[in-house]
C-alpha cells in the first residue's frame, strides 16, 4: 500500500476520517463531515450532536491501535478552509523522540510544538524509529477499532 495515499478508514453518513497522507505516524487520522462547512456552528444540529460522540470513539480507536498515551484533538481549518480534525496519536516512543530532539529526557511537553515537529520530523516519506511498527502493521487493528465506531 502506497504510505501517502489518504485511505478511507471511517465512514458514515455525516462523517468521514481517513488517514493523514502527509505524515508517517499510524494512527494519524483526518475527520470531516462529508458536506464541506467551514465553521462547526454550520454544522446542521443533528451533526454537531454526533459530533463529539465520534471524535472520542475514533480517538478511543486510535489508542488501542497503536498503544497512544493522548490523542490530540485539533482544528485549525487554515489551509483548507473547511472544518477538519486532526486526530493525533501521541505515543511514548514519539514524545521519547520530541525529548531527544529537545536535549532533554524531562522537558516539558507542549502538545502544539510536538505535533508541529511530528508533522515536519515524520513526513510522510520519513523512517519511523527501529523497532516502531508502521501503519502497515497498525491499520489492520485500526479497521477493527473503527469498524465499531
Amino acid at each position: 500500500m502506497n504510505p501517502t495515499a489518504p485511505s478511507v478508514l471511517y465512514r458514515d453518513h455525516d462523517f468521514v476520517a481517513v488517514r493523514n497522507a502527509s505524515c508517517a505516524i499510524p494512527g494519524y487520522l483526518i475527520v470531516e463531515p462529508v458536506d464541506t462547512v467551514e465553521t462547526i456552528g454550520e454544522l446542521p444540529p443533528e451533526r454537531a450532536a454526533r459530533l463529539g460522540p465520534l471524535l472520542g470513539q475514533l480517538s478511543a480507536a486510535i489508542s488501542k491501535a497503536v498503544d497512544a498515551d493522548r490523542v490530540y484533538c485539533l482544528l485549525f481549518a487554515e489551509e483548507k478552509r473547511a472544518i477538519h480534525f486532526h486526530l493525533f496519536p501521541r505515543t511514548a516512543w514519539l514524545l521519547d523522540a520530541y525529548r531527544a530532539h529537545l536535549g532533554s529526557a524531562d522537558a516539558a511537553v507542549s502538545a502544539p510544538q510536538l505535533f508541529e515537529w511530528a508533522r515536519f520530523a515524520y513526513a510522510a516519506d520519513a523512517d519511523l524509529p527501529a523497532g516502531i511498527a508502521g501503519w502497515d502493521a497498525a491499520e489492520p487493528g485500526l479497521r477493527e477499532a473503527l469498524s465499531r465506531a
